[in-house]
């Protein structure tokens, strides 16, 4: 059996030199230890109350290796650092530093300002989610933000609350819209989280915002585009989101919609190209004329699963390690006819299984496969159709969650059964790397593919391959897309993935 165990690491990376020194003692051996059922679960680590709170006496009295000199300096050093850190005085110092106005943070990712004495954080929208155009409002404003508050002195405490108000104007149609929502996030060992939301608000008909607001101002200001299709709602929703161990997180949805259609106001476009015109306002490819106002009652659950799921557990609460099995997710929703007035009444699922894997010098490949359909197609508004993500712009649809050439509408539907699949493999530095000059770019090769079949009439290919971490900011992506009874498609696909999508 092993009794003293010493490892020394080192490790020498961009010039500079690191080295260190571990010992470990192993005592009090029990060969045969009388252990309960189900002893061995999945915390993989756990840390007991008090654990950093025994005196120097209580370690000097079990540790038969002595600090050594350095060790001692450096715990000195680390317990005067934990008191500085929770002085007044710094923390002011700490906030007047990370509250000072950034341009890149104003206009692109957002600004903060904390009061970490009070445990509170304000954060304002940036620019490019603030303002934009399109053929239903003209130019709008939207003022929004979010506002934070941790209600334990923990750090690392999940009792808090975030308040998200936001106020929206169009300023051809004059329409005012506002909304709010209110969370609260707890979970003495597992997270647990419930929002109320509600309001008046402009949603697009498929409210997965397959694009973004600063992507269709700039198509159709510029290129006069406007493939967004918007519709207006009174709304009130309540949501909660339950982890119960195991890789278990339940979650469930009631929402009211009162859905109002909106027109276009404004034809004007910068670029206003000959033989280019603006379409209605709702999607062509799968209706005639716009939709009727009408009101939805909408409940849905969800199961969350990931198998072997390991956890780390502490005092005040377990935290997720997660796991190498993929990630199976099922949702349900159900459209409550005659309830509050509803109209819809309708049955819909989907089942997702995720995953990420990591293939070490061979790169890392990622998928989602997906099935999902209708049981119930009573009363369907399109709203509620199954939409796939689709992306005719020049900048990438959400990888693993989108298709980068498909029309937005064109295949939405309400049949009984599809299916749907994502593959993506990073190469990382296989074959980039095995190219002279080139290698010292950085630039790794990416490939994928992207399908669905709904029936012989409904179904969709694509594949593509680029290169990705150029300027450590950008992906570039050639893209095929087979459709059928017609000839392939291509097209160019941008991701600037450090500033998220616009």
């Amino acid at each position: 059996m092993i009794k003293t165990q010493v490892i020394y690491p080192a490790v020498k990376l961009f010039g500079f030199d690191a080295f260190g020194s571990f010992v470990n003692i192993y005592s009090k051996f029990d060969i045969d230890p009388p252990l309960a059922a189900r002893f061995f679960n999945n915390t993989f680590l756990k840390i007991y109350e008090g654990s950093n709170k025994k005196p120097a006496d209580y370690w000097d009295s079990i540790r038969p290796v002595p600090l050594q000199t350095g060790e001692i300096a450096d715990y000195h050093k680390k317990d005067s650092l934990e008191l500085a850190h929770q002085d007044p005085h710094y923390l002011d110092s700490m906030d007047r530093r990370r509250n000072k106005l950034r341009p890149i943070g104003l206009i692109v990712t957002g600004q903060s300002f904390s009061h970490e004495k009070k445990r509170e954080t304000f954060y304002i929208n940036p620019l490019l989610k603030s303002v934009a155009y399109n053929t239903v409002e003209g130019w709008s404003g939207t003022i929004g933000g979010r506002y934070t508050k941790r209600l334990d002195t923990l750090t690392y405490s999940r009792r808090s609350i975030r308040i998200e108000p936001a106020v929206r104007y169009g300023f051809n149609n004059r329409h005012l819209n506002a909304s709010g929502a209110f969370t609260y996030t707890a979970g003495q060992k597992y997270y647990t989280s419930f929002s109320v939301s509600g309001g008046k608000w402009i949603y697009q008909f498929n409210n997965a915002n397959p694009i973004t607001q600063f992507s269709n101002t700039i198509r159709t200001w510029l290129f006069e585009r406007n493939y967004a299709k918007f519709y207006e709602a009174w709304f009130g929703k309540i949501h909660y989101t339950k982890a119960v161990g195991a890789g278990l997180r339940l979650s469930g949805d009631l929402k009211y919609e009162d859905r109002i259609p909106l027109e276009n106001t404004s034809w004007y476009s910068f670029g206003n190209r000959k033989l280019v015109e603006f379409t209605p306002n709702y999607p062509e490819e799968i209706m005639t004329e716009n939709f009727k106002r009408h009101q939805a009652l909408v409940a849905s659950m969800g199961i969350t699963w990931q198998p072997g799921t390991q956890y780390i557990e502490y005092p005040d609460r377990i935290v997720n390690a997660g796991s190498r099995l993929p990630v199976f997710t099922f949702n349900y929703y159900q459209g409550l006819h005659n309830v509050l007035g509803s109209d819809v009444d309708f049955s819909k699922w989907r089942f997702d299984i995720t995953d990420n894997l990591n293939l070490k010098l061979l790169g890392n490949f990622r998928y989602r496969v997906a099935a999902g359909g209708f049981f119930n197609t009573d009363s369907v508004a399109v709203i509620d159709y199954t939409h796939f993500n689709g992306n005719q712009i020049l900048a990438a649809a959400e990888y693993l969650n989108g298709f980068q050439l498909l029309p937005y509408y064109k295949y939405s539907n309400k049949e009984r059964w599809y299916a749907e699949a994502h593959v993506e493999h990073h190469f990382k530095g296989l074959l980039t790397n095995k190219i002279p000059l080139f290698r010292k770019l950085n630039w790794y090769l990416v490939t994928g593919a992207n399908a669905f079949y709904v029936n012989k009439d409904k179904k969709y290919l694509e594949v593509f391959g680029g290169l990705d971490n150029i300027f450590k900011i950008l992906r570039i992506d050639l893209v095929f897309g087979f459709e059928e009874g017609l000839a392939a498609h291509r097209g160019l696909r941008l991701s600037f993935h450090r500033f998220g999508r616009y």
